[in-house]
Parts: C-alpha cells; sequence; structure tokens
C-alpha cells in the first residue's frame, strides 16, 4: 500500500473545511428562515388574540326577561358583555354606577342587581378593565291602572 502524501492530507482537509463551512452556511440561513418564520407567525397570533373589547352591551332584565320598563319596587339585573373583534368574550370584571338605586349585589362582576330605584329614567354604566364602558337606560314608571270614580250629585 503507497503511503498519501502530506500534500494530499492538505488537499483534503481544506475539501473538507469547505464542505463543512458550506453545511454551516446553509443551517445558519436555515435558522435565520426559521427565526423570520417564528416571528411572523408570532404576530399574527397576538393580531389573533387582541383582547382589547370592542363593545361593551349592557342589559337590563327582570326575572330573566329583557326589558326597558319596570315597575316601582322591582329588582332589576343589570348584565354587560364586552366581545373582541371577534365576537369572543374577553372579560367578566366591570365597575358599575348607576345614576339611582342601590347596587346590592354583583359589584366587580358581569351582573349587577339594583333595588330601590325611584319613578323616572335608570342610567347605569359598566366599565371594563380597559376604561371601555357600556351603558342602557331604562324607565321606572307606575304602570297601576288608574281608577276614576264618578259620583252623580
Amino acid at each position: 500500500m503507497k503511503a498519501l502524501s502530506a500534500e494530499w492530507w492538505q488537499h483534503h482537509r481544506e475539501r473538507q473545511a469547505c464542505w463543512h463551512h458550506d453545511r454551516l452556511d446553509e443551517a445558519l440561513a436555515d435558522i435565520r428562515q426559521m427565526q423570520a418564520e417564528i416571528q411572523q407567525l408570532q404576530q399574527e397570533l397576538a393580531q389573533q388574540h387582541d383582547t382589547t373589547p370592542a363593545t361593551v352591551l349592557v342589559t337590563a332584565s327582570l326575572e330573566g326577561a329583557i326589558m326597558s320598563s319596570f315597575a316601582p319596587g322591582q329588582t332589576i339585573t343589570f348584565t354587560a358583555v364586552s366581545d373582541n373583534a371577534e365576537g369572543q368574550p374577553v372579560t367578566d370584571t366591570y365597575t358599575w354606577s348607576t345614576t339611582a338605586g342601590t347596587i346590592v349585589d354583583g359589584a366587580d362582576t358581569t351582573t349587577v342587581t339594583i333595588s330601590d330605584a325611584p319613578l323616572g329614567d335608570l342610567t347605569v354604566t359598566a366599565t371594563d378593565a380597559a376604561g371601555l364602558q357600556g351603558t342602557v337606560t331604562v324607565t321606572v314608571a307606575d304602570s297601576t291602572p288608574v281608577s276614576v270614580t264618578v259620583t252623580a250629585a
């Protein structure tokens, strides 16, 4: 068997180094491409999961039936829902305020109950953690039929 010359070994090492260098360059290019794709996907995911509410809807109800007019002394339930751009609920905590009556249950939740509302309009506002507000106005009116008695003299 013939001994390989030092020149041959040098040439072989240079070719190997060149081949490894090319493979390393390709691997680094692949990594840069993957990082760019990951960054793009993260941006798309952040846009899809934007939790900034687009709307706050507040409704008033009595025993589950949504209404806009109530009789004096009835306990009124107000419910708020915040939806993002995709219509998905995004919060379950609100700060509530009312122009009349007393909040008797549910402060800092999605539903509050108000009692002793006086006759007239009652406006209730729900504010979410981002400061977005929803408002509903209902009327408290005496719906007792008026009875008139006429006496002939």
